[in-house]
């Protein structure tokens, strides 16, 4: 029988390698003879970056800025000798900020920007940028500034490259975009569908998150809908045209319409790279899982996407999960927070209590 265990992170508890690695010990222990397939798997969230690294085991260090421009050391990880893949929350992520600097206002992603200059510098020209988990809610213009742009307000003053200025900017020059980066291609791996602006857009979904109360939130919901006004008018271009254009407070939609870039499912992008479904063909069972399951797990995300490939070769598909509110079409949800357990110990001794779960349940689905 052949299983492929392949898992996104438990987060805040465990990486998808981690993950990957109870499960199959589990399988090993109780059923030695199954063959397995590990393939640990992200979605373009946090967590991609360190998943590359797991099967490339190269990176690269550089010097760059957090969202509140303060000075740090960030990284980014090499496949197959050539595609740079940078995770923008190991720059101006949410996760690695001060709380008491978390202020979409005056964010920036200038030091994503940097982290990408330094890749082209450093000669790589294939770009895989994981957007996810971003402290900022300023369209790109932080990222774009690192790169050579420059914004300017009516009386042609350069302005700073954070989100509350968005409203301010009244033209942009780009002829000083660093050497190369026309040569450069660049793929988005996101994990989520929502547009630049409205009340499923970047700003209304996450800038709470970020930091904003409600009338922060009007004042850049409305500099986000000034920017992408001015970029009709002066480029002809929509950069609420594609799903995930809000991804990162708009950073997905300044890399397609400046930088040339594409928008694509994180989840697949990833099962692309690591040939998954070449793996599937093959199996007998898929087991997936995340830390939860939830509404928006069939939108598009890791475990939605897995289980459209096993559908395609009618696989059987089982999840674990650290929670769960609500069931998945054919797929077998197997949570570690149910009777007898809470969120508390299922954080504090996630490790032990997903191995429980697994041996409780696996030899339902293993002949």
């Amino acid at each position: 029988m052949k299983v492929i265990v392949c898992p996104d992170k438990f987060k805040g508890t465990l990486t998808a390698w981690q993950v990957v690695d109870i499960i199959s010990g589990v399988i090993n222990k109780i059923v030695p003879s199954v063959e397995i397939v590990k393939k640990p798997m992200a979605d373009g969230g946090d967590g991609t970056m360190d998943l590359v690294y797991g099967y490339s085991n190269k990176k690269i260090g550089c010097n760059t800025f957090d969202a509140a421009m303060q000075p740090i050391i960030s990284s980014y990880a090499i496949l197959d000798n050539k595609i740079a893949v940078i995770e923008m929350s190991q720059s101006v992520g949410l996760a690695i900020l001060d709380s008491k600097l978390c202020n979409p206002e005056k964010t920036s992603s200038f030091g994503f920007g940097m982290v990408i200059k330094n890749a082209i510098d450093n000669g790589f020209r294939e770009f895989i940028l994981g957007i996810g988990g971003s402290a900022t809610n300023d369209c790109g213009i932080g990222m774009l500034s690192a790169l050579g742009a420059e914004f300017y307000d009516k009386t042609g003053n350069l302005l700073s490259p954070v989100g509350g200025v968005l409203s301010d900017i009244s033209s942009f020059d780009f002829s000083k975009l660093i050497l190369n980066i026309e040569n450069c291609s660049f793929k988005v791996a996101c994990d989520v569908t929502n547009p630049l602006f409205g009340e499923n857009g970047a700003t209304h979904i996450y800038a709470p998150q970020k930091g904003a109360d409600k009338y922060m939130v009007e004042r850049l919901e409305q500099g986000v809908i000034d920017f992408y006004n001015l970029v009709i008018r002066q480029l002809g271009y929509d950069m609420n045209k594609t799903k995930g254009s809000g991804a990162a407070g708009g950073v997905g939609a300044a890399i397609e319409c400046f930088l040339g870039g594409e928008l694509v499912s994180g989840a697949m992008l990833i099962a692309e790279l690591i040939d998954l479904e070449d793996e599937i063909k093959s199996a007998d069972l898929i087991i997936t899982g995340e830390g939860k399951i939830d509404h928006q797990t069939t939108n598009g995300k890791l475990i939605d996407v897995v289980s459209g490939l096993a559908n395609k070769y009618n696989v059987d598909v089982i999840a674990y999960c650290g929670i769960s509110s609500c069931e998945l079409p054919k797929i077998t949800v197997y949570p570690i927070v149910r009777h007898g357990v809470s969120v508390e110990q299922s954080l504090s001794a996630s490790e032990k209590l997903l191995a429980e779960l697994v041996e409780l349940t696996i030899l339902n689905h293993i002949k």
